[in-house]
């Protein structure tokens, strides 16, 4: 997979819908277009649910 303008299109929405920078939005909109169901990082909020479709995961907090 490859950037396009569809993810970063849907980055800029999700920026916009869950305050999230440009980069984290970037990285959730590429693992939203792999289909992925949950993505962990450090940096974004435990458990937040994006679009009912990717779990954020914190793995030091588990």
């Amino acid at each position: 997979m490859s950037l396009n303008q569809e993810i970063l299109l849907k980055a800029s929405e999700l920026r916009m819908k869950y305050s999230l920078s440009f980069w984290d939005s970037l990285i959730v909109a590429s693992a939203l277009a792999a289909n992925a169901e949950i993505l962990y990082s450090e940096d974004m909020q435990n458990g937040l649910l994006i679009e009912n479709k990717l779990r954020i995961i914190n793995p030091f907090e588990i």
